[in-house]
């Protein structure tokens, strides 16, 4: 009987740990996020006032079918979850909004860690196409 007991604590505790993993990514404060983000040409500068200016950003972040890129210093952003998008595991998001053609665009900026650093990636157009553009915060 003291084996059945133990291997129901051990199975307890590993479903307990496992549990503990599936934990949502704590969102990032707006003081983490400020500063510019870049890729070669490509530049997301995220301002204290929530205001964002943007650099040859790729339209078909916003814009699905676009093939052209987007500068402005007209943009504001939003810190938040993805709520149960990405499957179990809540990310962090960025949400950028920007004017094109007279309508107000938005499109999430996800942040994740990739080789030790943090990143802001976004796709390019179709998310199956497995096309992203990735960001790096520059200190």
């Amino acid at each position: 009987m003291i084996g059945r007991k133990s291997s129901a604590i051990v199975a307890v505790s590993a479903i307990a740990v496992l549990a503990g993993c599936s934990q949502p990514i704590p969102v990032p404060s707006v003081s983490d996020m400020v500063g510019t983000w870049s890729s070669g040409d490509v530049r997301l500068t995220l301002n204290a006032d929530m205001s964002a200016a943007l650099v040859e950003v790729p339209d078909s972040i916003f814009v699905a079918e676009s093939t052209s890129s987007l500068t402005t210093d007209e943009a504001s952003w939003t810190v938040g979850h993805s709520g149960q998008a990405y499957g179990t595991e809540r990310k962090p998001l960025i949400g950028v909004v920007v004017d094109i053609g007279g309508r107000s665009t938005g499109a999430p900026f996800t942040l994740s860690r990739e080789g030790g650093e943090a990143v802001l990636y976004a796709y390019l157009g179709d998310p199956d196409s497995d096309g992203r553009l990735v960001l790096h915060h520059d200190h």
